[in-house]
């Protein structure tokens, strides 16, 4: 190659004296184990095994039959239910709260001078643990619902399904608030989660969105 820089020097071509070098700079580089990036762990969900329920509201329909013809009684009634209530479960540790919908069928009774549906207003906190810590919005689906009462007397009794591996919650006995209608009724369905958790510190209305 050195030929062609061979006109200034006044050399022939293919002048054994002409010679070029070439040189070539690179980047050193350290040979090492490759280190991967840190891997971002999840925080872990708020558990605890304390919580609060409330029912918000209760909506309890009965199809009245012909038992009180049977049993020679004007003012009774009894036949299919249908029930749908909104809870709100609370934990209190990490204050948090989930909103959930209950809808259940089953077998009602009531007085047949108020109307086939009672309406159950919001009624008090009632304290409850788990078996072991879970999140307030890892209960459901399954639930089953019993009770009833009239006025300002209404209690009922609720069995909520938790995560495997922890015991469900099996007839806790909460208080409700007023109700408008007199009866009672046994239903059985399912429990769905109606919102993400949320920061709750308790009020008069739960907390219900």
């Amino acid at each position: 190659m050195g030929e062609q820089w061979a006109d200034a020097a006044g050399h022939i071509d293919d002048d054994p004296r002409d010679r070029s070098v070439v040189i070539t700079v690179l980047p050193k580089i350290q040979l090492g184990p490759i280190v991967p990036p840190p891997r971002k762990v999840p925080p872990k969900p708020p558990v605890t095994r304390h919580f609060k329920i409330a029912m918000v509201y209760s909506l309890a329909v009965t199809e009245t039959l012909l038992l009180r013809r049977l049993l020679k009684l004007k003012t009774l009634g009894a036949g299919p239910a249908l029930e749908r209530c909104v809870f709100t479960i609370w934990d209190t540790r990490n204050k948090l709260a989930c909103s959930y919908v209950y809808l259940g069928v089953g077998v009602g009774a009531g007085v047949t001078f108020t109307s086939d549906a009672s309406l159950t207003t919001y009624g008090p906190w009632t304290d409850f643990t788990t078996e072991k810590p879970i999140s307030c919005w890892q209960f459901g689906r399954y639930a089953s619902l019993r009770g009833g009462g009239a006025g300002s007397h209404s209690i009922n009794w609720i069995t909520i399904e938790t995560p495997r591996g922890v015991n469900d919650i099996h007839s806790l006995r909460i208080s409700t608030g007023t109700s408008v209608g007199a009866g009672g009724s046994a239903t059985w369905g399912d429990l769905f989660l109606l919102d993400k958790p949320r920061h709750f510190e308790g009020d008069r209305q739960h907390g219900v969105i």
